[in-house]
């Protein structure tokens, strides 16, 4: 029976124990409570809150990702179109829309970083009958650095300049001349004069941009931009395009980016 005694002894001080520092525990989160909230209620804190809240206010830092952005881009197809004088197709477009996805931009001052992972070209296409010439240009890891000369919060202009890889493609579809008497495969296709032609290359960028505030919620201090851009933009060394075994280089003076004009949306937050 003294066990009993014992254990119901020990249970009762352990019990009382955590109890008493459970109560413990209660009495400091209050007086922590207390001692913030007299913290926060200070004069002198306040004054330093209205401060920093005055310095964000003209501060104009800020990062984003961008939704989309989109452009038309101008080809220097002079030289290409008069080479097909006399082939019965018509002049290749210079003009083309691109669209551009997956961006982040990022301001420090008057420092401003863009990229943009993708940047497609729907393409130009001319045709003969059956037969076409298809032109796309996609540009890939599109980084672009500048420094701005108007800086505020409602706009922002800066020149860049930068740098992107470059992959295009050149295709002329016709229809093969098929040897209908044929008995396998080596024979199937008499005649096929058609070609695929890639290139890819780095290629330079450089132009001036500007960020224009269309809307912040405050106190966030988190909105949305509207990006505008003009560039040029031209190949790092010879706009050879090849084909698939290498076998075939052609250079066919399309010089892709002689100006593109973009225009896209910036989702910021300002820290």
């Amino acid at each position: 029976m003294k066990y009993v005694y014992a254990f119901a002894l020990l249970f009762l001080t352990v019990n009382t124990f955590s109890q008493t520092r459970r109560e413990l525990r209660k009495q400091q989160e209050k007086l922590v409570t207390r001692a913030v909230d007299s913290i926060y209620l200070r004069d002198d804190y306040k004054q330093i809150q209205d401060k920093l809240h005055a310095i964000a206010l003209t501060d104009n830092n800020y990062t984003s990702a961008s939704v989309l952005t989109l452009g038309v881009a101008n080809t220097n197809t002079n030289a290409f179109n008069n080479g097909m004088t006399g082939t019965g197709f018509a002049s290749l477009n210079p003009n083309s829309v691109r669209l551009g996805l997956f961006g982040f931009s990022h301001k420090h001052k008057h420092l401003v970083v863009d990229f943009l992972l993708f940047n497609f070209n729907f393409g130009n296409t001319i045709k003969r009958g059956d037969d076409k010439i298809e032109y796309r240009v996609t540009d890939l890891l599109s980084t672009n650095v500048g420094y701005s000369i108007i800086d505020s919060r409602k706009f922002t202009l800066y020149p860049f300049a930068g740098a992107a890889v470059r992959t295009a493609q050149l295709n002329y579809y016709t229809a093969a001349t098929v040897n209908s008497g044929s008995t396998n495969i080596v024979n199937l296709v008499q005649n096929n004069r058609g070609a695929n032609l890639t290139n890819l290359g780095v290629v330079y960028q450089a132009g001036l941009a500007g960020d224009i505030l269309l809307r912040e919620a405050r106190p966030k201090r988190n909105g949305v931009l509207l990006h505008l851009s003009a560039m040029h933009s031209g190949h790092l060394g010879k706009n050879v395009f090849r084909s698939e075994r290498n076998d075939i280089r052609f250079q066919p003076n399309l010089d892709y980016g002689n100006f593109i004009f973009t225009a896209g949306l910036k989702m910021f937050m300002r820290k």
